[in-house]
């Protein structure tokens, strides 16, 4: 059997919560050969979610912070932008080397401002069985989140005012928030438009 015909099938759950759902958090089921890129699981991940694929993006091995992993792939690395140190690439990165065995999981991280959290787990690897286009959706379970969601529907899911925004899940929230700074709306934009940090 030629390895390169194995297909992989990842659980990718989606912990990032604007909505305050604070139910059971909705994953998809995604297979694809293990000889595609990272940049092909990353894009199967956002269509999955109905996201638009506008952002950059990486997948890195510390849960907590990203930025402090030792694995590390970033679309950066690939655009010649500033990459987090250490960052390999995801378009020449087949997904068997990120993923080297059953149970092993990956943050993905989309999107640096609205920071959309993911975890990418490999739940199995079977031979390919048929010919059939990969990568592909398997499973849906739960609804997925909009991709923008709305100031006024953060207000309310997270308890906070229109003048002051944090995030648990981001590191530059968390980074200011340790050092005193609050982070407030720019005075002259809208006040259901854009933030100012995500």
């Amino acid at each position: 059997m030629n390895d390169s015909k194995e297909v992989y099938f990842f659980r990718i759950t989606i912990d990032t919560d604007f909505e305050g759902r604070n139910k059971e958090k909705p994953f998809r089921e995604i297979a694809l050969l293990r000889s595609q890129s990272l940049s092909t699981l990353a894009r199967a991940i956002v269509a999955s979610v109905n996201f638009d694929f506008d952002h950059c993006y990486g997948f890195y091995d510390n849960f907590k912070d990203p930025f402090e992993s030792k694995e590390i792939y970033e679309l950066f690395t690939d655009i010649g932008e500033d990459s987090t140190s250490g960052a390999l690439g995801v378009e020449h990165i087949p997904v068997v080397r990120a993923f080297p065995y059953i149970s092993k999981k990956l943050r993905f991280l989309f999107d640096y401002g609205d920071n959309w959290q993911f975890t990418v787990e490999l739940c199995d690897i079977k031979p390919l069985s048929k010919r059939s286009k990969y990568p592909k959706v398997i499973g849906i379970n739960g609804k997925a989140p909009g991709q923008h969601p709305s100031l006024e529907d953060e207000n309310e899911s997270e308890g906070c005012d229109q003048h002051s925004w944090f995030h648990k899940d981001c590191t530059v929230c968390r980074k200011l928030e340790k050092e005193g700074d609050e982070l407030r709306w720019f005075p002259d934009e809208p006040t259901k438009k854009k933030r100012t940090i995500h």
